[in-house]
């Protein structure tokens, strides 16, 4: 697998290859050759032999190209529970009209790659965000972008919880559910409501166990904050595991 930034510097033939030349460094048996869709590696000590069109003529690698579609289906299902909008568990990425729509109306997020002509043309800018009223929901989409790169499973976004209300993030990390509230700041400047109070902490605690309740067992859980900051560049998240807010 790899990173929508690697691809974007390196294009998406390069970053294939360095995948591959990954994926055969990391193999616990040291196969004597490899079988590879499309051209052949270079620089592999692994001998190994491209075969075109490999997915339609070598039983190998027809379930490897399987195993790997499957794989990205499944991504594109984990990340819809973050981008609900651009419908990626109906169309798994794939550049359709539903798809093409949603890049006009919402414009391009993190995942999607800006070498993509579509995406480049679509980039959204603080400018238009701000305008829109959708830096507080861009936050929260990054921050959970985030939480997925630490390997907390994502269950839900903008989760309503009584007596409370909405929760920014529902996750599960080793079992352990992960509530989070995102704060979303440009150049320094909060643009979220301010650090809950202790009523509101208390009336976090109620709603959670109250939403957990639905679910047999007992149940781990904590309360995460979480502060994206918007500024020139990419924005910076700052995780705060267990925080007892401020009063």
């Amino acid at each position: 697998q790899s990173s929508v930034k690697r691809i974007d510097q390196m294009n998406i033939r390069n970053a294939t290859f360095m995948a591959m030349q990954r994926a055969l460094g990391h193999l616990t048996i040291k196969p004597n050759s490899a079988l590879i869709d499309g051209e052949s590696l270079p620089n592999q000590i692994i001998p190994n032999v491209g075969i075109v069109r490999g997915d339609d003529k070598v039983d190998a690698i027809k379930a490897a190209s399987i195993v790997a579609k499957v794989t990205r289906d499944n991504l594109m299902v984990r990340y819809a529970k973050i981008f609900p909008e651009y419908g990626l568990d109906k169309h798994k990425g794939y550049g359709t009209s539903m798809h093409m729509e949603a890049l006009r109306k919402y414009k391009a997020t993190p995942i999607h790659r800006r070498s993509f002509r579509p995406v480049r043309d679509n980039f959204p800018t603080l400018t238009w965000l701000d305008r829109k009223n959708r830096i507080k929901w861009l936050g929260k989409k990054i921050a959970a972008l985030y939480l997925m790169d630490m390997g907390i499973v994502i269950e839900s976004l903008n989760e309503y919880l009584l007596p409370y209300g909405e929760i920014d993030i529902v996750g599960i990390e080793n079992g352990d559910w992960i509530f989070s509230v995102v704060r979303s700041r440009v150049n320094s400047v909060r643009v979220t409501n301010s650090q809950l109070k202790q009523f509101e902490v208390e009336k976090i605690k109620i709603s959670i166990e109250d939403y957990l309740s639905q679910y047999a067992g007992p149940h781990n859980y904590r309360v995460d904050h979480i502060e994206v900051s918007f500024g020139k560049k990419k924005p910076i998240v700052q995780h705060y595991k267990g925080v007892q807010f401020e009063l």
